[in-house]
């Protein structure tokens, strides 16, 4: 029950959630969005979510989607084949209708599969990245779900509710041939950044196929078949 889910969380997490709610009804009239979109409006609600993902620092450090043209195609091409098996969820927290966080998620084996967030942050104080997922619990416990698999490295804002983890390797293979050398270099100064700056060891790897998380995600083949 959510009840029990919550009385899982610490006073502190539970107060916090709530003062940071209150801020907020205080600013405009909050409000959850959930948006399952049919193909034809996916291109517009996935604008809005690039939009705020690129108002933070990966805007400034140019590492959001609206700066990776190649990363975006994947998204969208991926988004519009879950939208067509009727998987896509994107979720947002409103401020009289205007979004300052963003989700975008695949419901999928009673689960939801998180692949990209954002928040605005004009609206830091507020914490509305942690106040939409969680909503985003919240709702997943009310359509009956299982889990919401968060499919990236694991962080501390994790943690703020009960939560598992799951560590996963992957392993690369690199012929002994010169046409394997770009790729072992960008494989290694990409590990270097990561172990110099540990902050941003949950950013999203350059390469597909690196992401650590509880299981793997859905394929577009599976949503287009749910």
């Amino acid at each position: 029950a959510w009840s029990a889910f919550e009385q899982a969380m610490s006073a502190n997490g539970r107060s916090e959630m709530r003062r940071k709610r209150r801020g907020l009804e205080k600013r405009g009239r909050l409000a959850l969005r959930v948006v399952s979109p049919d193909p034809a409006d996916v291109d517009r609600e996935l604008a809005s979510l690039v939009r705020v993902e690129a108002s933070g620092w990966k805007g400034r450090e140019r590492s959001a989607i609206a700066f990776r043209p190649s990363l975006e195609r994947f998204l969208r091409d991926y988004a519009h084949r879950a939208a067509a098996g009727r998987t896509l969820r994107l979720f947002f927290l409103d401020v009289d209708e205007q979004p300052i966080a963003a989700q975008l998620l695949v419901e999928q084996d009673r689960r939801l599969w998180q692949f990209k967030i954002g928040y605005d942050e004009r609206w830091a104080q507020y914490s509305p990245g942690r106040l939409l997922m969680f909503d985003i619990l919240r709702w997943a416990n009310s359509q009956g779900l299982e889990t919401v698999e968060y499919l990236g490295h694991g962080g501390g804002w994790q943690n703020r509710w009960p939560a598992q983890s799951s560590d996963h390797a992957t392993l690369r293979y690199y012929p002994l041939a010169l046409s394997s050398v770009p790729a072992l270099a960008a494989d290694a100064l990409e590990y270097a950044r990561r172990r110099a700056n540990p902050s941003r060891a949950g950013d999203p790897p350059k390469r597909a196929g690196d992401r650590a998380g509880n299981t793997q995600p859905p394929s577009p083949a599976q949503g287009a078949a749910s």
